[in-house]
């Protein structure tokens, strides 16, 4: 439960609140006794977030202050109100993929398959391929425009932007991206192409994801990075640069595509060894850190397969940016492909790496 302290003059008192599902849970009393303690039962769970919200809205006006591991009073981050809104600067848009370049990326696949001895089913592993827009970051030298591209750091909102909660707490923001500067390696046009999205995160135990789509860019404010209370820390204000690159992308081998292939047990260690893994970017050797829009995913979740679901963002482990997912190397953010064709991100959902 998130806890906050009232000492002042002879004032001595905590206030305690958690939702549970549908419930809101309260404790209070004086510091030192047990108190008392209350549930209230809502409709669903928004509702009962909502009442949380506003509850720990009224408590913070009164005085109170949250109290962190170990008892030390956590700070509150500044007020949104005291950063001041300006327009979002122009996209920094980049040439996208030629017509060569992605004939060579197939034909890098056809030798892959071949090399795999499935020659027989290259025309169908072929039609399986996606092409992803893959997200390669770098630190930030100086701040980045208002409004661009980001991974990590704080988000860029219109005024009066109230930041998500999930259980009580703040989310993670994971990254915002600019439309236009992604439109050119969106080859297949999946992707909105205007506005900014922007992605934060809940990812243990909760596995939530609140994606939002900002298309009114003429005035955003930056936000600081908000405490996260679940994991007792800040994150860190790291924000990463980000260029666009289109790549190929094939199903994992777990995949309900591969399954249609009908491959056996040989088959499939074939294929992931010299498709699947052939696939994946590398630098000098290794594997890179890995962010990208659309295409498949290896996401631990049954429903992730599925044909009709796209995935809208994949983000991982990123040190620079400081961003760490627990024991899953990334997460990634899914959607069914008609809600993402009609914009409509409140459909989407949080999944973590097999």
């Amino acid at each position: 439960m998130r806890r906050f302290e009232l000492k002042e003059g002879t004032s001595s008192k905590f206030w305690e609140a958690k939702v549970d599902g549908k419930k809101l849970v309260l404790a209070w009393g004086r510091i030192g006794t047990a108190g008392q303690s209350k549930t209230k039962a809502f409709a669903n769970p928004a509702a009962a977030q909502a009442e949380h919200d506003k509850l720990v809205k009224e408590k913070l006006g009164k005085g109170y202050a949250e109290i962190g591991k170990g008892g030390k009073p956590i700070k509150a981050a500044p007020a949104a109100a005291s950063t001041k809104t300006a327009p979002a600067a122009k996209p920094s848009i980049a040439k996208g993929p030629s017509k060569r370049d992605l004939e060579q990326q197939r034909a890098r696949l056809a030798k892959s398959i071949a090399k795999a001895g499935l020659e027989p089913r290259t025309k169908a592993i072929d039609a399986l391929a996606r092409w992803v827009v893959r997200m390669y970051t770098s630190k930030a030298s100086r701040p980045l425009p208002l409004g661009t591209t980001r991974v990590g750091g704080g988000p860029d909102v219109p005024p009066k932007f109230a930041w998500p909660m999930s259980r009580g707490e703040p989310m993670v923001f994971a990254a915002q991206v600019r439309l236009e500067e992604a439109a050119p390696f969106d080859v297949d046009g999946a992707l909105p192409k205007k506005g900014l999205l922007s992605f934060f995160l809940d990812w243990v135990p909760a596995d939530e994801v609140k994606v939002f789509l900002f298309t009114d860019l003429s005035q955003l404010e930056r936000l600081p990075v908000r405490h996260i209370g679940a994991i007792d820390r800040k994150l860190p204000d790291k924000p990463c640069a980000v260029k666009f690159a289109t790549e190929l992308c094939v199903p994992s081998p777990s995949g309900v595509h591969i399954d249609a292939l009908r491959l056996d047990d040989t088959e499939i260690a074939r294929y992931n060894d010299h498709v699947w893994m052939d696939a994946l970017p590398r630098s000098k050797g290794r594997f890179p850190v890995t962010h990208y829009l659309l295409g498949h995913s290896n996401a631990n979740y049954d429903e992730s397969s599925k044909r009709d679901t796209e995935c809208l963002l994949r983000i991982d482990t990123d040190d620079a940016a400081g961003l760490q997912w627990g024991d899953a190397q990334g997460v990634h953010v899914l959607i069914p492909k008609k809600a993402l064709a009609k914009a409509d991100m409140k459909k989407a959902w949080l999944a973590t790496d097999v």
